[in-house]
């Protein structure tokens, strides 16, 4: 790179410090199969899961340089000649915009049978559940952008994602060594099991949905109900800037500093939270999406990249509220997986603490230890298996004479994932397990026993 292009990309990237995105990244669009001229399998065991290649090109900002092999890039269309790069400042930088559009519609429609005391009972129909419109693509070299908006019944329409990535900006230091995201963007706290990036069913763990909100205490001496005006989740979209980077091809790093997503324009005051990710696999396909000299994928994989692997992940999260003082919320989980050729199993925990959610004095306390196990039973056809334990409440509170604030959960949902075609996927799923503590009145309703979520992407 010229020294006008290295000072042109530092200043690009500074500015992106500054400003407000418009646009960020995405893992999960069909976009890219048409930008590459690939098949989704080329990234996905089954869209949106990503596998090991998917992962790869995820942190590169949508780009395998390393393995052209297995991808081939269809030519942007170019927004100025290269020349001009030798007469910035005195020239705009050119970049390029995709020929293809780089937009896809996603559509999920969900059939759930409910039982117990959950209203509705007996089958409820949610046909669609979601509708998403996703825009991702390259802008030259060195920038990625996304935007994700999502329509639901319950939120109506909805921003989810909007992403800028800048890939090397500081082009002195090693490569992929350092990128900058900047945006609203989905956590990403583990791949393993991640809600963008991994999930396969239609069913999310307890811990990436749980909210403060949740647990409301109950104080019979004085007849009133307490509930933290907290409803915010773990793995909820943050706007957020994040440096991350890879070292030696099998370590990856994150940090971040990230903003609640609220209204901001009335509240400037809104709970700030600095968070870190850490990564190392051993074996297989390396995270800069290169194999060890005489590695290679495993043979046999009938149209799905199979790989052998052990990945270690941990993050931590470091928050605070206006007026609370520091550490106000504390996260940290760890998570070790096995990929085995058609395998993909592991084993997680995470806990969280959050101090004085009720103006009481009492700290909120959440653990869950958890797990699943994937099986390709056929290139088309997976076999899952998950399960978790969920305990979240307040000692502090009970023996302060509260009552009702807990919420306990032993969960294991079996389920099948069929690939009708690579864009569109069936999904059939139980519910197994004793009744869960509901944090407003004692025992809660029995989760749903089956759902099935239909789930076309093009």
């Amino acid at each position: 790179m010229t020294r006008a292009g290295t000072l042109h990309t530092a200043l690009f990237a500074f500015a992106g410090l500054t400003v407000t995105p418009a646009a960020a990244f995405a893992h999960r669009t069909p976009a890219f199969a048409r930008l590459y001229r690939t098949t989704c399998s080329t990234c996905h065991t089954a869209a949106p899961k990503l596998n090991v290649l998917g992962e790869a090109f995820r942190l590169n900002g949508y780009r395998l340089p390393d393995n052209g092999a297995l991808i081939k890039r269809e030519a942007g269309l170019p927004l100025g000649d290269d020349a001009w790069k030798d007469r910035w400042p005195r020239a705009i930088w050119p970049g390029e915009i995709p020929l293809v559009p780089p937009i896809a519609v996603r559509i999920q429609s969900d059939a759930v049978v409910r039982r117990g005391s959950q209203r509705p009972r007996g089958w409820v129909f949610r046909f669609p559940s979601e509708v998403a419109l996703l825009a991702a693509t390259t802008l030259g070299e060195g920038i990625n952008a996304f935007v994700e908006a999502e329509w639901t019944p319950e939120r109506g329409l909805d921003i989810a994602q909007a992403r800028v990535g800048f890939q090397d900006p500081l082009p002195w230091l090693p490569h992929r060594a350092l990128n900058l995201w900047v945006g609203k963007q989905n956590p990403v706290l583990f791949t393993f099991a991640d809600r963008k990036a991994d999930q396969v069913g239609r069913l999310a763990f307890h811990w990436q949905e749980f909210a403060l909100a949740d647990l409301r205490l109950s104080d019979p001496e004085r007849g009133r109900t307490l509930q933290s005006a907290s409803a915010s989740t773990l793995t909820d979209p943050q706007p957020a800037v994040e440096l991350n980077g890879l070292a030696g091809g099998r370590a990856y790093y994150s940090v971040a500093v990230a903003q609640s997503a609220i209204d901001t324009t009335r509240d400037r005051s809104a709970p700030m939270s600095a968070s870190y990710k850490l990564r190392y696999k051993w074996g297989g396909l390396r995270l800069d999406g290169r194999y060890d000299p005489g590695g290679g994928p495993r043979p046999r994989g009938d149209g799905q990249l199979l790989d052998r692997a052990v990945v270690l992940e941990h993050f931590g999260r470091l928050g605070f509220a206006p007026g609370s003082g520091p550490f106000a919320h504390r996260a940290f989980g760890v998570v070790v997986r096995l990929l085995n050729g058609t395998l993909d199993a592991g084993i997680g925990a995470v806990w969280r603490r959050d101090e004085d959610p009720w103006g009481t004095g009492a700290a909120a306390e959440m653990t869950s230890v958890f797990g699943k196990a994937e099986r390709l039973v056929l290139p088309w056809l997976i076999g899952s298996l998950r399960a978790e334990r969920f305990d979240a409440g307040s000692p502090a509170a009970r023996r302060a004479g509260f009552t009702r604030g807990t919420d306990r959960r032993t969960r294991v949902a079996p389920g099948v994932v069929m690939l009708i075609r690579q864009n569109i996927r069936l999904v059939a799923e139980g519910e197994l397990g004793a009744p869960a503590r509901a944090p407003a009145d004692g025992i809660g309703p029995r989760p749903a026993t089956f759902g099935m979520r239909l789930d076309v992407i093009f």
